[in-house]
C-alpha cells in the first residue's frame, strides 16, 4: 500500500464495528459514523413515545429492537472472534446482552473514539483524484464533508421498514403498524390483531401478545417457514393464536386472504414483513450505475464491492449469511483489497460476475438452498481473505438450532439442547 489509507465506515452496529476493528488492525485510519447517540446498532433499544401508525411515517424509527428481545442465533455463531461472551452467557443472548458485548468489543479495540455518534450518512460524491488513487467526500449531517479514500456501508438491510405495496393499505380502518416500532405486549390488551409475516418478529411477537390480546391472526402465505411446525388450531399463551394465509387486500376493518377467508373486525394489522436496504446507501450511491431493491444493493462484486469503485463497499448484503460470521470474513476480505493485496479480476469481469450473482439470487429458494448459497459465499470469502474457511461445525450448529426451534417453538430459547 502506497501510503496510509483513511477509510469511512458508515454504521457503529455489529458490521460496522467488526469492520473497523479489523481495518484498523491492517493499519488503516477509520472514522466511523453513526447517526444514533449510541452503538449496537439494531440491537440497541430506541424508545419510542407512542407506536407510529405505517402511513404517518416511520423514518424516525432507526432500530426494531424490544425490551424482551433475544437471539435466534446461539451465541457460538455470533461472537466475535478472539472475543467471547462471557461465560455466564445464556445459549441464546438477550438485546441487553448483545448490546453490552458490543460495547465491551468497542471499548477493547478502542474504537468508541473513532465514532462520530449524531451524525447521518446524506451523501456520497467523487472528489479530486490524488497520486492516482480515487477520493469521496462523505456528506453527513450535522453538515460535514471530509474526504475518504473508501468508504464501507455497514448500515446495512435490519433499519428501513419493507412496506407491501399491493394490499390496498391505505383503506384499512384499525391501526396499521410495521414490527420496527413493536415494543411491549402491553400496547394490544384485548385486542384483536393480524400479524402478517412468520419470520423470527411474526413468530416471537404474536407469541408474545398472546397473552394479552383477545386474539392474534399469524397470516403468511403458502410454504413460508418450511422449518417451523406449523401449529394447527389454537396456541399461544393465552390459547388464541391461530394461523392462516396471506393477506391480499384490506377493506376497512377486514382483511381479505389468499384463499378467500375474510378476518373480520381487526382493530391492528402488525406487518412482520421485514426491511429492505438503508436510503442513505442507495441516495450515496445512486450516481454511481448502482441500483437497489427490497433487500439489496446490485449489482455488487461478491455482493460486497462495487464493481467500477472496489474501494466503496456494501457488507451484510448476503440475505441467506450467519450475519456475525459474514461480518468478520468481508471485512478481511475489505483490508486486502484497500491495502493492495488482493488481485481482483478486470472492471468488465467483476460487473459480468456481479449480474450473474444478482440473477442467481432473485426469486424464493428454499432454506436448503439458501444454506448452501451462504456455505460456498462463505469458502470464497476465505478463499480471498487467505484464511481458514469456516468450520463444518458453524453450520451444523445453524442447522441444530433450527432443529430445536421447530421442537420446540414456544419456548426453544429457554429448553437446554439434546
Amino acid at each position: 500500500m502506497s501510503s496510509r489509507k483513511k477509510i469511512a465506515v458508515i454504521g457503529a452496529g455489529p458490521a460496522g464495528l467488526i469492520t473497523a476493528q479489523v481495518l484498523v488492525e491492517s493499519g488503516v485510519d477509520v472514522i466511523i459514523f453513526e447517526r444514533r447517540e449510541c452503538l449496537g446498532g439494531s440491537w440497541a433499544l430506541q424508545s419510542l413515545t407512542e407506536i407510529p401508525d405505517v402511513r404517518d411515517g416511520l423514518s424516525h424509527v432507526y432500530s426494531a429492537a424490544f425490551p424482551s428481545l433475544k437471539t435466534n442465533f446461539p451465541k457460538s455463531v455470533m461472537e466475535i472472534w478472539g472475543f467471547p461472551y462471557p461465560v455466564d452467557t445464556p445459549v441464546y443472548p438477550s438485546r441487553e446482552q448483545v448490546c453490552n458485548y458490543l460495547e465491551s468489543f468497542a471499548k477493547k479495540s478502542n474504537l468508541i473514539e473513532r465514532i462520530r455518534f449524531q451524525h447521518r450518512l446524506t451523501g456520497l460524491k467523487q472528489d479530486k483524484p490524488s497520486q492516482n488513487q480515487r477520493h469521496w467526500k462523505v456528506l453527513t449531517e450535522p453538515e460535514n464533508h471530509e474526504v475518504f479514500s473508501g468508504v464501507v456501508f455497514c448500515n446495512g438491510r435490519y433499519s428501513t421498514p419493507s412496506i407491501p405495496g399491493s394490499l390496498n393499505l391505505a383503506d384499512f380502518s384499525g391501526k396499521l403498524e410495521h414490527s420496527v416500532s413493536y415494543r411491549k405486549p402491553e400496547y394490544y390488551r384485548n385486542k384483536r390483531v393480524a400479524v402478517m409475516g412468520t419470520g423470527p418478529s411474526g413468530e416471537d411477537i404474536s407469541r408474545e401478545i398472546s397473552a394479552v390480546a383477545s386474539r392474534v391472526y399469524l397470516c403468511a402465505h403458502q410454504g413460508s417457514r418450511e422449518h417451523l411446525v406449523a401449529e394447527e388450531g389454537f396456541y399461544g399463551a393465552g390459547n388464541n393464536i391461530t394461523r392462516h394465509r396471506d393477506i391480499v387486500k384490506c377493506q376497512k376493518n377486514t382483511l381479505i386472504l389468499e384463499d378467500g377467508e375474510k378476518l373480520d373486525n381487526i382493530e391492528v394489522l402488525i406487518l412482520c414483513t421485514g426491511y429492505r436496504v438503508e436510503d442513505s446507501i442507495l441516495t450515496s450511491l445512486r450516481d454511481t450505475f448502482l441500483s437497489g431493491n427490497q433487500l439489496s444493493v446490485a449489482p455488487l462484486y461478491m455482493n460486497l464491492f462495487h464493481p467500477a469503485f472496489p474501494e466503496l463497499s456494501v457488507t451484510g448484503m448476503e440475505i441467506f449469511g450467519i450475519p456475525f460470521i459474514l461480518y468478520q470474513y468481508q471485512a478481511r476480505v475489505i483490508a486486502r483489497q484497500l491495502k493492495e493485496e488482493l488481485a481482483l479480476p478486470s472492471v468488465r469481469q467483476r460487473w459480468y460476475a456481479a449480474r450473474k450473482m444478482e440473477t442467481m439470487q432473485t426469486g424464493r429458494l428454499s432454506l436448503e438452498a439458501r444454506r448452501e448459497i451462504s456455505a460456498i459465499q462463505l469458502r470464497r470469502l476465505a478463499r480471498m481473505a487467505q484464511i481458514s474457511p469456516p468450520a463444518a461445525e458453524i453450520f451444523l450448529t445453524a442447522t441444530k438450532s433450527s432443529q430445536h426451534r421447530k421442537k420446540y417453538p414456544n419456548t426453544y430459547r429457554d429448553i437446554p439442547w439434546e
